[in-house]
């Protein structure tokens, strides 16, 4: 048997890794991951305890733009942009340190 509780999208963007992380520490073995159509489902093996369920439910309503898991969200462009200027960065490094673009090259791939 498996159960969600089925949260409805906030306005702002969340970072659900962050999301995940926090269910990990708190859900115990019965955590089985989230989903996402229309709504953000959290899934258990089994039903949590109404207890629990209502802390999920707090904690979601909680989340505001002062948040961290809002203040952690990059989109993709984001994260995409952090990784070129690192390997920019990188060959920088590498190149103050005498290596040749070659060498470089082969390094970084």
């Amino acid at each position: 048997m498996t159960y969600s509780i089925d949260l409805d999208w906030k306005n702002i963007n969340i970072d659900l890794n962050t999301v995940n992380a926090w269910l990990k520490a708190n859900a115990g073995t019965n955590y089985a991951g989230l989903s996402a159509d229309s709504q953000l489902h959290v899934w258990f093996t089994d039903e949590p305890p109404q207890d629990f369920i209502s802390a999920v439910q707090n904690y979601w309503n909680s989340l505001d733009e002062k948040s961290a898991e809002a203040t952690n969200y990059k989109s993709s462009a984001d994260r995409k942009a952090d990784v070129e200027n690192k390997a920019i960065s990188a060959k920088t490094k590498l190149k103050a340190l005498g290596l040749t673009d070659d060498e470089i090259s082969a390094l970084l791939g």
